[in-house]
């Protein structure tokens, strides 16, 4: 119950984009654009879609691939070790993650939650940052 509740969380903020920060994916130059991808969801199950764009490496951010699923328009980024889960489970006609992929979500998961509970400790314990 709580898993399926923070991923419904982490998923939400993976989606959400202030107006400002919307980025220009490039809809060419990479061979996953286009390609049908299938991803998975606690409580909600497998979501297949399309991977319609693209960003190289910049600076220190990786890459990321913009993903559309097809049964709700919902929207998402990958990095490249999700974007090669999500095409291959679509490829090879998986229903659910493989070990692989399932051990790297948590991973994910384990590091955003200990992410969040570091800044929330910040925050209570006046900001955290440093004065200037």
């Amino acid at each position: 119950e709580l898993l399926g509740t923070l991923e419904e969380a982490v998923h939400a903020l993976q989606t959400a984009a202030a107006p400002n920060e919307r980025k220009p994916w490039r809809k060419e130059g990479h061979e996953y654009v286009g390609q049908q991808a299938r991803r998975f969801f606690a409580g909600f199950g497998a979501s297949d879609g399309r991977i319609s764009g693209w960003l190289p490496a910049e600076g220190s951010d990786p890459p990321l691939w913009h993903m559309v699923h097809g049964d709700d328009n919902d929207e998402e980024d990958l990095d490249e070790t999700e974007v090669r889960f999500a095409i291959a489970n679509y490829a090879e006609e998986r229903n659910e993650p493989t070990p692989e992929e399932a051990e790297y979500n948590l991973a994910w998961r384990t590091a955003a939650e200990a992410e969040a509970a570091a800044a929330a400790k910040a925050a209570s314990e006046g900001g955290g940052g440093a004065a200037g």
